[in-house]
C-alpha cells in the first residue's frame, strides 16, 4: 500500500489481484444483484484509487479495504431495500454445518437462512467466517468492540444451527 501511496501502478495491480475475490464476493453477498455489486464494486476501487491517501498505515490493509466496501454496501442498502441473496456463500466455519450439506440443494438451504439473520449478524458471519477478517479488523471496520462482535458471530452461529440442525440432521 506504501508503494501504491508513492505512485507505483505496479502495487495497486498487485492489491488488486490480491483483493478483488474477496471484495467482490463481499460486495455481491451484501448486494445480493451482481450488476448492483459491479457498480458498488468500481465505487470501491474508484474511492481506493483517488484516495489512497486516507490510508494512514494503522491496521491492516485488508481491513482499510473492507470498511471501505462495508460502507459502500451499507449505503446501497440504505438507497434500495431488498433481501440479500448469498448465493455460492462458503462456510468454512461453519464445517459441522457444511460438512454434512453434501448437496447444493443443502448449501442453498443454509444460504437462505443467512439471508434471514439480522443485518448485524450476517455482517458478521461474512466478513468473520466467509472472508477471513479478524475480530480486530473487523472491529476497525464495523467500529463495534471486539467483544460486541464475537457475540454476533456466536449469536448467529447459534441461530443457524437452531435452524439447521433439525432439517440438515434429522435423518440421522
Amino acid at each position: 500500500m506504501q508503494d501504491f501511496q508513492s505512485g507505483d501502478v505496479e502495487a495497486f495491480s498487485e492489491l488488486y489481484r490480491r483483493h478483488k475475490q474477496g471484495l467482490w464476493l463481499y460486495c455481491l453477498k451484501i448486494t445480493g444483484d451482481e450488476n448492483f455489486a459491479s457498480d458498488v464494486f468500481q465505487d470501491i476501487l474508484t474511492k481506493i484509487i483517488y484516495k489512497k491517501e486516507l490510508y494512514s498505515g494503522n491496521g491492516s490493509v485488508v481491513g482499510w479495504l473492507f470498511k471501505i466496501a462495508r460502507n459502500h454496501c451499507l449505503n446501497f442498502k440504505s438507497r434500495k431495500r431488498n433481501s440479500v441473496s448469498i448465493d455460492g456463500l462458503q462456510l468454512e466455519a461453519l464445517d459441522d454445518l457444511e460438512s454434512n450439506a453434501e448437496s447444493h440443494q443443502n448449501l442453498e438451504l443454509i444460504n437462505s437462512y443467512i439471508e434471514k439473520l439480522p443485518d448485524d449478524q450476517r455482517d458478521a458471519i461474512l466478513l468473520h467466517d466467509v472472508n477471513g477478517i479478524s475480530y480486530p479488523e473487523m472491529a476497525l471496520i464495523t467500529d463495534a468492540t471486539i467483544e460486541v462482535l464475537r457475540m454476533r458471530v456466536h449469536r448467529a452461529r447459534k441461530q443457524l444451527r437452531t435452524w439447521l440442525e433439525p432439517i440438515l440432521f434429522n435423518n440421522q
